[in-house]
């Protein structure tokens, strides 16, 4: 049989804080230090969420190469 792995729902996770975010940094003047502090808040949650999504399919495709015989062959679109 084969292992079972978790589906990560890295956006859905992070999703309510980062419209909180983005909602909060809307009336900020552009270029000012508030905005810049905010904007670098959203872009580390954004970095965070991608860096989720990178260590599920290297850790998917790292188990789907280390035992080739239980796994299903579809292929893996980016």
């Amino acid at each position: 049989m084969g292992k079972f792995l978790r589906i990560v729902k890295s956006y859905r996770q992070f999703e309510a804080k980062l419209s909180l975010l983005q909602y909060l940094n809307r009336n900020k003047e552009i270029g000012s230090a508030n905005w810049r502090s905010s904007q670098l808040k959203i872009a580390k949650l954004h970095a965070k969420v991608a860096n989720i999504r990178k260590e599920t399919l290297h850790k998917l495709t790292t188990y789907a190469s280390q035992k080739p015989r239980h796994y299903c062959h579809r292929r893996f679109k980016r």
